[in-house]
């Protein structure tokens, strides 16, 4: 079905086309002035420009992006509840996170939702490898902490996307 982009989808849309085009300042007054009251509203646009930078300006570009990162979030999803409750654990997580129903609703936005899920699964399974992998025999004490940092840097990118993973960098 075409989409028309709406409310905060609009906004996000708009502004990286703008982001894009190099044209934020010049001709997005009204922009400017929200993104200077409400900084966090940049951090999809940001991805989303890069996007349109690739593949070209328009929704269906947008939705496929969002259509790949919850494919990614999906196997992320998977390799966390493998580690953790094996083959059959792993295979039933990968099955109720396909079926879950934002997985579905939302490819119709130009939401952050999906990026913003597809880091912090990705965060998860950094999390749980960081504590399975440390066991003093197979691998570097080093590995585990490089781990950790690197679920440091993707909740720092997340939240430029989304401030609410600031709250989980923190803890």
């Amino acid at each position: 079905m075409p989409m028309a982009p709406l409310s905060d989808h609009k906004t996000y849309y708009e502004i990286a086309q703008m982001l894009n085009n190099g044209t934020l300042l010049k001709n997005g007054a009204g922009y400017c002035d929200y993104v200077a009251m409400f900084p966090h509203v940049l951090g999809y646009p940001l991805v989303l420009s890069a996007v349109f930078r690739i593949f070209g300006a328009g929704v269906a570009a947008a939705q496929n992006f969002n259509i790949v990162l919850a494919v990614c979030s999906e196997f992320a999803v998977w390799r966390s509840a493998r580690r953790l409750a094996g083959r059959a654990g792993g295979l039933f997580s990968l099955c109720a996170a396909a079926f879950w129903p934002s997985q579905i609703l939302y490819n119709n936005f130009v939401a952050s939702e999906y990026p913003f899920t597809f880091l912090l699964l990705c965060c998860v399974w950094l999390f749980v490898a960081s504590l399975q992998d440390y066991d003093g025999s197979t691998l570097h004490p080093w590995h585990c902490f490089l781990e950790l940092a690197g679920m440091g840097a993707l909740l720092a990118f997340a939240g430029v996307i989304r401030p609410l993973a600031v709250i989980f960098l923190v803890s």
